[in-house]
């Protein structure tokens, strides 16, 4: 049968590199939910991040005012998740 995600068709075994390869599918994964929740609700999404030095507090509250911007980044911060994601199953194809 034809793989229709046209993934590598190698297996990796239970060798050192498929633990890192879980870790980084946590992480690919973890990037594409925020990616998704910053589209979906800008401003509640950044201002979970409102802690810290004063500096990086205003940095917050102005990025916070402007909805299109944070969700132009939970685009792109998607894309880039989806990508990473595939690369790693790619990668990694059973």
């Amino acid at each position: 049968m034809k793989n229709p995600l046209h993934l590598n068709a190698r297996r990796v075994g239970s060798g050192k590199d498929r633990p890192m390869g879980a870790a980084k599918n946590i992480v690919a994964l973890s990037v594409i939910g925020d990616g998704i929740v910053a589209m979906m609700w800008p401003r509640r999404q950044l201002m979970l991040w409102k802690f810290g030095p004063k500096p990086y507090q205003r940095l917050t509250q102005s990025v916070a005012d402007r909805p299109l911007l944070v969700r132009a980044l939970g685009a792109a911060e998607l894309a880039g998740g989806l990508w990473w994601a595939r690369r790693i199953y790619q990668a990694h194809a059973v």
